[in-house]
């Protein structure tokens, strides 16, 4: 019934059968998840209200169109990615005003006294992304398998026997004290705690929930920081990988005599999908390279191109979402378009015919 006409009402605006009101409850909670996930801010506050009339109204259309599609996850996620406020180009890339979207991101702003910033911009919608979403994208990225336990507990098992600690050269197992009978000449203190689980820290320390006694968290703090830049910031190969993405980029380039500034620009445009390098970031790689990026690639160059990969790795433009990635014409990766285009113009295409003009290529009838 829900599919078919939504949830009935009856005068009162009270819905007239439970079965349905559950399944629009259910929908509803789906929705406020998955916008969660995908914009950084819920669409209701704690006791499941909606923030903001823009919310209520984008969770009830949203909600919907969920149990139309007999709560379809793929039809819901290309529902919020159409949406206008997905990955909003910022003011200076689009024509609107600044503050232009409804307050679905920060609804503290309707409180400016400013009137024209009393509703939101597309940087009120950048937001950390979640932890398990950044390792998967940061282990796709470098070609590293991701770890095997996905929930791991935070202390590894512990197979000593229990109870209290034997005197010195005296065997364990089947001598420990039991519980709360101390015996003349053996120590009554408890045992050490059975050693953590590495894996369970690293995740527990950069945000990931675990359990409902670590539920994670979105974000940064020194902690994490220092955390990720431990396993990340030199993207060194874990144990166990030969090869890697970046093993891949160096051999090709060294296949095709590549310059630094190729191999940078691969890196940058499959870590973050930004295909060029502004003067600032060329010059502060020039130094960590000890020379221009006009070099050709070499493999005494790797150690200092894995520093840059960590460097691209705790990078905002890594961490965060919200902003969609800046583009650009790649440098010195293909060929320009007048020569594509007269590449284009020497192919014999039935009843087409190609020309080459200054603005770029038209395609007529012959």
């Amino acid at each position: 019934m829900l599919s078919r006409g939504g949830l009935p009402l009856d005068g009162s605006f009270e819905p007239t059968d439970p079965d349905a009101a559950l399944a629009n409850l259910l929908a509803m909670n789906i929705v406020d998840i998955i916008w969660r996930e995908l914009s950084g801010a819920g669409l209701t506050i704690a006791n499941g209200f909606p923030r903001t009339a823009a919310a209520h109204d984008m969770l009830k259309v949203l909600s919907e169109r969920l149990a139309a599609s007999h709560f379809s996850l793929s039809a819901l996620l290309l529902d919020i990615l159409e949406t206008p406020y997905f990955n909003a180009l910022a003011p200076d890339a689009a024509c609107g005003k600044p503050y232009g979207l409804p307050p679905l991101f920060n609804v503290w702003t309707r409180d400016e006294p400013d009137p024209d910033h009393r509703a939101n911009s597309p940087a009120d919608g950048v937001h950390p992304l979640s932890a398990r979403t950044l390792l998967s994208a940061t282990y796709a990225g470098l070609g590293w398998p991701q770890s095997e336990e996905r929930f791991p507990a935070l202390s590894l098992p512990d197979d000593r026997p229990v109870g209290r600690r034997n005197e010195p050269g005296e065997p364990q197992a089947g001598n420990a004290n039991p519980p709360g009978e101390p015996r003349p000449g053996r120590t009554n203190e408890p045992l050490p705690p059975p050693p953590a689980n590495p894996e369970a820290l690293f995740q527990r320390d950069v945000g990931v929930f675990l359990s409902i006694a670590s539920k994670g968290f979105r974000g940064f703090d020194l902690t994490a920081r220092l955390t990720w830049e431990q396993r990340f910031g030199a993207c060194a190969k874990p144990e166990g990988v030969k090869t890697d993405a970046l093993d891949v980029i160096f051999a090709k380039a060294l296949a095709a005599k590549a310059s630094l500034a190729d191999v940078a620009l691969a890196l940058k445009d499959r870590l973050l999908d930004e295909p060029l390098l502004r003067a600032d970031e060329s010059a502060l790689l020039a130094s960590l390279l000890g020379t221009d990026l006009a070099t050709p690639f070499k493999q005494t160059h790797e150690g200092a191109l894995r520093l840059a990969c960590g460097a691209l790795l705790s990078s905002p433009q890594h961490l965060l979402a919200g902003l969609p990635a800046l583009g650009g014409a790649p440098a010195s990766l293909g060929p320009t378009a007048a020569e594509s285009c007269a590449s284009l113009a020497q192919l014999q295409f039935e009843g087409i015919e190609v020309e080459c003009a200054e603005n770029g290529i038209r395609v007529h009838e012959r």
